[in-house]
């Protein structure tokens, strides 16, 4: 490996150590990597929440950083030279406790979200999260990252279904925050905390979900045209009586291959009612496609959900990935102006937006020069309607650069609120430093 100074000699050394001690302990598998600034760092497999109490026990004794991780599909490892240990709760894949009559589920945190829907599905429930991601990605990397899917316009996002976790604090402690019913909580919830903190606050080794029904009939509607033709069509279903699944409005010359006419940009409006509902939606949404002069197909059942799994291997594809918030009434104008920005830039982009919340996501091919390209209009047009802009992907190599380039939006006041948060729960920074609103990590708290 070559010279080292003398500093990195004496982590290597106590790697060594630490390794041993871990290979006599049941539980704990450990490997010495190298990361991609020559750091060296230990890989450990945690397959107990005890194992991952010994691990930040030993690391507050130390004072070594860890970076917990599950499948490393959302948001792979921060691979930094201050990490000490890189902590996988994969292995954490059991059913605590499933009770389809109270429509609740426990389930430990690297169990794949795949696999909680296969339990459920059984027994004609679903927790009705359907995020854009790689099969094997993990109920726990996905509620640390809030990465959420189209559903959230009807049924909400992780902070909705959440009710209890079982977390390991970075002082090795184990707390359970929540229940195991529904109504369980008096003032504040402290299981939303864990929801879109990355593991900068506590370490997830179990989660509670209230789940849903299986919809009686499920149906997919795809109103194509121009963006103004679409722009009014979204305004006139929001402001009816309908009440869909899924808003989303997308465009992109890939995205373009999953509706059949050569439009620029789509709405999938869903539902998830009885078919006598869904047939009203189809009809209602019909009338105002003729009113408008834009064409409407029509997706029912196995249809619909083949095509909803094509929209999502589609977008999974893609490693560079941002997220806009903005007013919903302003999100037309933004997709129109990416996508004519797209098309003289030469700069591949697919979007994807939840409408009425105001979520824009924007997908591009794995280049640095596109993704430089791409912040820097998406900062200009934050800035110009009032938004705000996060970085949820984006190849290692390049990611920290990146992430420079990101304004923060957060108010002082509210990053002094989050310096105190993390003050609280981790006040020696053995976990990562919490994400802020713009993709960058806040100021040392310390």
């Amino acid at each position: 490996m070559g010279q080292h100074p003398d500093d990195v000699l004496e982590k290597i050394s106590l790697l060594q150590k630490t390794a041993a001690h871990f290979s006599e302990n049941t539980g704990i598998t450990v490997e010495e990597r190298a990361g991609m600034y020559n750091n060296q760092y230990l890989h450990v497999k945690a397959h107990s929440p005890e194992a991952v109490v010994s691990v930040m026990n030993l690391a507050g004794e130390k004072g070594w950083r860890v970076h917990p991780c599950g499948a490393g599909t959302i948001w792979p490892m921060l691979d930094d030279d201050s990490m000490d240990i890189l902590l996988d709760v994969s292995p954490l894949q059991q059913c605590i406790e499933y009770s389809p009559a109270d429509m609740v589920i426990t389930v430990q945190s690297g169990m794949s979200l795949h696999c909680l829907q296969n339990i459920v599905h059984e027994q004609g429930q679903h927790l009705p999260v359907y995020p854009v991601c790689h099969p094997g990605a993990t109920v726990g990397g996905l509620l640390a990252a809030n990465h959420n899917g189209p559903e959230r316009v009807l049924y909400g996002t992780w902070r909705d279904l959440l009710i209890g976790a079982r977390v390991v604090m970075a002082n090795g402690e184990l707390l359970r925050t929540g229940g195991k019913v529904v109504k369980n909580v008096a003032g504040y919830d402290m299981s939303k905390l864990w929801v879109g903190s990355y593991g900068s606050l506590g370490i997830l080794t179990e989660c509670t979900f209230k789940l849903r029904p299986l919809p009686l009939y499920h149906s997919v509607c795809l109103l194509t045209g121009d963006f103004m033709k679409i722009s009014e069509a979204s305004s006139l279903i929001r402001d009816s009586s309908l009440i869909p699944s899924t808003f989303e409005w997308m465009s992109g010359d890939e995205l373009n291959n999953l509706w059949d006419t050569p439009a620029p940009t789509a709405l999938a409006i869903g539902c998830h009612e009885n078919q006598l509902s869904a047939e009203y939606q189809a009809d209602f949404l019909r009338q105002i496609c003729r009113q408008l002069g834009i064409q409407i197909s029509v997706l029912h059942g196995q249809e619909a959900d083949e095509w909803w799994q094509q929209y999502r291997q589609l977008l999974a594809s893609y490693p560079i990935l941002l997220q806009i918030q903005a007013k919903p009434t302003t999100l037309p104008e933004i997709q129109k102006t990416l996508h004519n920005w797209s098309h003289v830039t030469g700069c591949p982009i697919e979007q994807s937006a939840s409408q009425p919340v105001g979520v824009l996501r924007i997908y591009t091919k794995p280049t640095e020069i596109n993704a430089r390209l791409l912040i820097a209009e998406a900062v200009r047009l934050t800035r110009q309607y009032s938004a705000t802009l996060q970085l949820l992907s984006a190849p290692l190599a390049w990611r920290s650069s990146l992430l420079r380039e990101l304004p923060t939006y957060l108010h002082p006041v509210e990053q002094q609120l989050m310096k105190s948060l993390k003050q609280s729960f981790d006040p020696n920074e053995i976990l990562p430093q919490l994400p802020i609103l713009g993709g960058g990590l806040l100021e040392s708290a310390i």
